[in-house]
């Protein structure tokens, strides 16, 4: 029975965001819940997401060059907005995920990000479903209430869902997803399942 393949990029143009580490722990949760997962890493600098699942012992999961068949396909992308490898993957993603905290000079790249890929999109008449993925949100302080009116503030529709800040994902590509807390677990797997059933726009292309 033929599997439709979703194609997820996790996506900022700041460095520090989380976005690697966001990518690699929504594709172990995905897979302690049975899905076919691969990870391409186009973050070809740092490397971090390859990095993480060669030590978690889910090297089987990093897709080399190209992808295969995969129920869920997710790409993490290097932090640059002038980067082709940046431009690629928000080209073949069918959805994909602004990865911020909620700090004012994050979001302001991440408005800048959306601005990007708004003319990705007009060049390739690609439209893929973005969402906006809180992270390192630290609870009971300013930048943690109305997130989503910041979010909509610069142009995003955010996950319902969010990453709270924990001292455990920090240390995740030593620990490995097993020895996480199990809070930090569920908390990763309920963000891991919105994405994967999140509803795609159209990939098709524009008539020249």
């Amino acid at each position: 029975m033929h599997t439709h393949t979703k194609t997820i990029a996790f996506i900022n143009g700041k460095g520090g965001t989380g976005k690697s580490t966001t990518c690699v722990l929504v594709a172990a949760a995905l897979d302690t819940v049975g899905r076919a997962v691969q990870v391409l890493d186009l973050d070809t600098t740092q490397r971090t997401a390859t990095s993480w699942l060669d030590s978690s012992g889910l090297g089987h999961m990093v897709a080399s060059g190209h992808f295969s068949t995969g129920e869920v396909r997710l790409i993490d992308t290097p932090p640059r907005l002038d980067s082709t490898l940046f431009q690629k993957a928000a080209a073949m993603a069918s959805i994909i995920i602004l990865v911020t905290s909620p700090s004012p000079a994050d979001l302001v790249t991440t408005q800048q990000t959306i601005l990007a890929l708004d003319l990705i999109a007009e060049s390739t008449g690609a439209h893929p479903t973005v969402r906006l993925l809180y992270n390192n949100v630290q609870q009971g302080t300013s930048l943690s209430q109305d997130l989503p009116i910041r979010a909509r503030e610069i142009g995003a529709e955010p996950l319902v869902q969010f990453i709270r800040r924990r001292q455990a994902y920090q240390h995740s590509i030593i620990m490995g997803w097993k020895k996480l807390p199990a809070v930090a677990r569920e908390e990763v797997l309920a963000v891991a399942l919105e994405i994967a059933t999140l509803p795609e726009k159209t990939l098709a292309r524009r008539k020249p």
